[in-house]
């Protein structure tokens, strides 16, 4: 993993390199690399170290352990069948996360599908790993697609939308070397436990900037 990051670490000298065509590109004035992360894109953060980085790397690892009657084999192959089906609900669910945020709305459908995601990470936790796997990305997928939407409600849209997917790319990387760190460890359920706690306290606060909190979860209201 540290090898790997060593390797791409020149990826960031050229992109900091790259033109910029002012014709082409959107006029951005006193605008910072990289901003203090919202409660929005904290939860980009927090959820890509847990879900596609952590969780990606130690599912074989969390079969063994919650499974001790299964071999190596066995745990690879059930890890192989469910990043599969990550990937299929990340081709398929994300044009349906958009076409329900359009009947019901995209705040409710963003928070319904961060509040499903944290319960599956709990399913995990307390030894239900299929269950909560097919949770977590079933909405994961569905929620990630919406973030974008989600942040580019504003006048410098582009930057909001870039910031939003440099962060995720931060938290995937982070997720991936701490998750090579934690195969081998035995704190790796009390590393869970405190990413769920801060995204439900991230959930909160974010709830708590929305104008109507408390109708959020009525669908049909």
């Amino acid at each position: 993993f540290y090898f790997l990051s060593i390797l791409s670490l020149p990826a960031l000298y050229f992109a900091w390199k790259l033109p910029v065509n002012e014709d082409r590109t959107q006029s951005i004035e006193s605008i910072r690399l990289l901003h203090w992360p919202s409660t929005l894109n904290g939860i980009t953060l927090v959820s890509a170290i847990v879900i596609d980085g952590i969780l990606v790397v130690v599912l074989g690892i969390l079969f063994l352990h919650y499974r001790p009657h299964i071999n190596l084999i066995t745990a690879t192959s059930l890890a192989a069948f469910y990043l599969g089906y990550r990937r299929i609900c990340f081709v398929a669910l994300s044009a349906a996360g958009g076409w329900v945020s359009g009947k019901i709305g995209m705040e409710r459908v963003f928070n319904i599908s961060l509040a499903l995601v944290i319960l599956g990470l709990l399913a995990i936790i307390f030894g239900w790993i299929g269950a909560g796997v097919v949770i977590v990305f079933t909405f994961y997928s569905i929620n990630s697609a919406i973030t974008p939407a989600s942040v580019s409600q504003g006048e410098q849209s582009l930057a909001a939308i870039a910031e939003n997917v440099t962060w995720r790319d931060i938290g995937a990387a982070i997720g991936t070397l701490l998750g090579g760190l934690l195969i081998s460890s035995r704190v790796m359920n009390a590393v869970l436990i405190i990413a769920v706690l801060i995204m439900v306290s991230l959930l909160a606060a974010h709830l708590g900037t929305s104008r109507k909190p408390f109708k959020l979860f009525y669908l049909w209201k």
